[in-house]
């Protein structure tokens, strides 16, 4: 999957998640996405 699809599902999933109430929770695991896709991409 590339890094660009993989960003995509990641907001798709965060407005879910929002919707939901749940923006603290969208806000950890977007940090630790962003973590893990900076690690793969170095």
């Amino acid at each position: 999957m590339s890094r660009e699809n993989a960003v995509n599902r990641v907001h798709i999933s965060a407005d879910c998640y929002i919707e939901s109430g749940f923006e603290r929770r969208v806000e950890h695991i977007l940090s630790t996405v962003e973590a893990s896709l900076s690690k793969k991409a170095s």
